[in-house]
Parts: C-alpha cells; sequence; structure tokens
C-alpha cells in the first residue's frame, strides 16, 4: 500500500495481514487492509535502488480503506482512537459496512461510524487478537488471542454485558499479592474505553470500569490463587 505525506514522498508499508470488504458493494471495490509491519519504506522513485525505512508514524497507521478497488488508500487512524500497533485482523459486520473489528496487538477495537472513531470493547485482554469470525447476522463474535485462548463475544440480549471478568492477577503470577494491589489501585476509576484500563482487574459488577467493588472482591481474595 502506498500514500504520499505532505512532503510528497512516496512512502508504502508491506506486511499485509486482513482484508474486510464492505458487505453493500456488489463490485468489491471498497475495503480495508491492515497491516502488521512496523515500519515504512520510502518508494520515492529517486530512492528507488536503496528505499530507506522510518517507524510507522501515528498519523499514518496500520488500517487503510480504499474505495476504488486500490488505486489509492486512505490510512484510517479513527482521530487517534485506533492505537498506531501493528494489526493481525479486521473483518466487518456482514450487515452493516459502518461496523468494522479491529485486531490488534493490543486487544480488540470496534468502529460503528465506518472508522471515524474506534473504541476497545468487551473487556478482553490487552494481547494480540490474531484471528475474529463474525456470526451472519453480527449478533456474536470470536476472537483468537495469542496466549489467552479463544474467547466469544454475544451482542446480543443473551450475553454478557460488562464482559469477561478479571481474577485480580494483574501480573499472571498465579497469586494475588501486593503487585497486584498496587495495579489495581492505580487503575481504579478506568473504564474499557481507556488504554490504561486493566480488565483482569476488572473482578466483578455490571459495567466494565474498575471501581471499588473491584479492590473489595480483590482485598477478600488477598494472598490467595487467582
Amino acid at each position: 500500500m502506498l500514500g504520499t505525506n505532505p512532503q510528497r514522498r512516496l512512502l508504502g508499508i508491506k506486511g499485509a495481514t486482513g482484508v474486510a470488504f464492505d458487505p453493500t458493494d456488489p463490485n468489491a471495490s471498497r475495503f480495508w487492509v491492515a497491516s502488521n509491519n512496523t515500519t515504512l519504506f520510502d518508494a520515492t522513485p529517486s530512492l528507488a535502488a536503496n528505499p530507506p525505512t522510518e517507524p510507522v508514524p501515528d498519523e499514518y497507521g496500520h488500517l487503510f480503506f480504499t474505495s476504488d478497488g486500490g488505486r489509492t488508500w486512505q490510512s484510517v487512524t479513527g482521530a487517534g482512537t485506533l492505537p498506531n500497533v501493528p494489526i493481525e485482523s479486521v473483518k466487518g459486520d456482514p450487515n452493516d459496512p459502518n461496523v468494522l473489528y479491529v485486531g490488534t496487538f493490543i486487544g480488540l477495537y470496534k468502529s460503528t461510524d465506518h472508522g471515524a472513531t474506534f473504541t476497545r470493547d468487551f473487556g478482553l485482554p490487552f494481547v494480540k487478537v490474531t484471528d475474529i469470525c463474525v456470526s451472519d447476522d453480527g449478533s456474536s463474535i470470536e476472537v483468537a488471542t495469542y496466549g489467552r485462548g479463544i474467547w466469544q463475544l454475544n451482542r446480543g440480549a443473551g450475553g454478557v454485558p460488562a464482559g469477561a471478568r478479571g481474577k485480580g492477577d494483574l501480573d499472571f503470577d498465579q497469586k494475588l499479592d501486593g503487585f497486584d494491589l498496587l495495579d489495581l489501585v492505580g487503575a481504579l476509576g478506568t473504564g474499557n474505553a481507556s488504554l490504561s484500563y486493566p480488565p483482569e482487574g476488572d473482578l466483578v459488577g455490571n459495567s466494565n470500569r474498575i471501581d471499588d467493588a473491584d479492590l473489595a472482591a480483590f482485598l477478600s481474595r488477598f494472598g490467595g490463587r487467582p
């Protein structure tokens, strides 16, 4: 994928990891492409013999959209709400072209406004999301992660509004100790819209948020195993 920046340099990124087509486009000319590469290459003709590389800047990102079959591309950053990290998977809702799921190296992100903004949903761990499967009616999705198993997330009435509950083991050492307590206290007041929200510390309640109830639940288990 290639694009130009204000200096008119021709910059490109490799490592395409997923494609999501607009379900309402019979010509398949509108689609999204994601990348897991951490560097750009400079494809300016004068540098073609030895193209230099540079880190992917925030304004470039790792998600791109085309409306003309790939002749031109638009970087999609969600106005800064989609983190500038590698992306392993991207899937759209089969019935809604505005809904997009993005599996990044730090969790699952979702857009309901065609990439204008993204939110981190469902209380999934901050782990690499390697694949996403969306049901035909869009009511549930399955998410594969690197190291934390496979999760099913239900959007309908039968789902769990607060997502999967954590166990309090924020440093994943199989014991609930002072280190976990310090991390949980530091996260008080955060919710799933915050990049600093740790789902493993969200033990109880009906919302994806770390609050006093989670602290009380942790203290009742302090010193034990998760």
